[in-house]
């Protein structure tokens, strides 16, 4: 019983989520500058740790920058909080394998004309 319902809710939040990133989107290339601004900072203050940006992911309205390592520094505990207070969203975890990741989530790099 609960193995259907639980099925049902998952293939009703993939159909929102497709339905979400229908149409066409106009990026904001205002936001999607300060996500360049604030991976260079990281990349210029971050050691041990290999750095990512993605415009439009998880859907097309988000971006995200992150860092993943065995043993991440940041140099600059003043460049971390300004890059944490830019992102919306900021999460660090340990990984299975050992690894740490730090993602920092952008909302609005896009909207929806």
């Amino acid at each position: 019983m609960y193995e259907k319902v639980n099925e049902e809710l998952i293939n009703k939040i993939a159909e929102l989520i497709a339905k979400e990133d229908e149409g066409k989107f106009e990026e904001n290339t205002e936001k999607i500058r300060l996500m360049d601004l604030c991976c260079e900072c990281l990349k210029n203050t971050t050691y041990g740790a290999t750095i990512t940006s993605v415009v439009g992911a998880p859907f097309k309205s988000m971006g995200c920058i992150s860092l993943e390592g065995d043993d991440i520094v940041f140099d600059s505990p003043e460049a971390l909080a300004t890059v944490a207070s830019a992102a919306s969203n900021a999460e660090v975890y340990a990984k299975t394998d050992g690894t740490v990741r730090v993602d920092f989530t952008f909302h609005g790099v896009a909207r929806k004309k």
